[in-house]
């Protein structure tokens, strides 16, 4: 009996071990495709009515003037604007943006991470749940856009190992976790606010999901 009992605990390690060495080899595998930004193309114009900004950010097949998009600052992009400026990032709160689909909660959340990008001090990440598609990763640094597709077998484990290598000291760290899938979001969800809570003065988070997926 006490043999089995071994022989069970020696099975038991194994798989544990097993399970580890899948993690890293997936972790390892993750392809990032890199992109140059042009850092003076984004930003407010024409005295704040207007933003600039990077359209790579949702197709990274275009190119040139192509990827520039001009967004009016509406009352309502101004008002998401200040509050991931004021509540999440000065106030260090968990922030949610929730809303219709279709009303500019994303491109708003994309807008601002752009910006914030270029600021001293801070790294920027977005994880976008693409409906029927795979998850992607898209990172800003230092006019880098890094881009990352995620399978949603194992996104989980490949998104904490991400966030456990991106890391400087002396560095302020914002992820948006944008758009919905029924068997993720949760997941994902936890693991942002899993690394938030570990650090409370460096890392924020932001949601933008529709009203029923909440």
């Amino acid at each position: 009996l006490k043999r089995g009992r071994q022989d069970g605990g020696d099975d038991e390690q194994s798989a544990r071990n097993s399970n580890w060495k899948g993690l890293r080899e997936r972790e390892n595998h993750i392809s990032w495709k890199e992109i140059a930004r042009n850092r003076d193309a984004v930003g407010h114009m024409e005295e704040s009515k207007l933003f600039c900004l990077d359209g790579s950010l949702w197709d990274q097949t275009s190119s040139g003037q192509g990827r520039q998009r001009v967004l009016y600052c509406r009352e309502c992009f101004n008002e998401q604007w200040h509050f991931i400026k004021e509540r999440v990032c000065e106030a260090g709160r968990l922030g949610w943006i929730l809303g219709p689909p279709g009303t500019g909660k994303s491109t708003t959340t994309m807008s601002f991470i752009q910006s914030l990008s270029m600021e001293e001090g801070w790294m920027v990440m977005c994880v976008r749940l693409l409906k029927w598609s795979s998850i992607q990763v898209l990172q800003v640094d230092d006019g880098v856009l890094r881009i990352a597709d995620l399978p949603r077998n194992g996104a989980e484990e490949m998104l904490r190992g991400i966030l456990r290598g991106w890391t400087q000291s002396g560095k302020k760290y914002l992820v948006s976790l944008d758009g919905y899938q029924q068997d993720v979001h949760d997941l994902i969800l936890s693991e942002c606010v899993f690394r938030l809570n570990h650090d409370r003065d460096n890392r924020r988070v932001v949601i933008t999901t529709s009203m029923s997926s909440r």
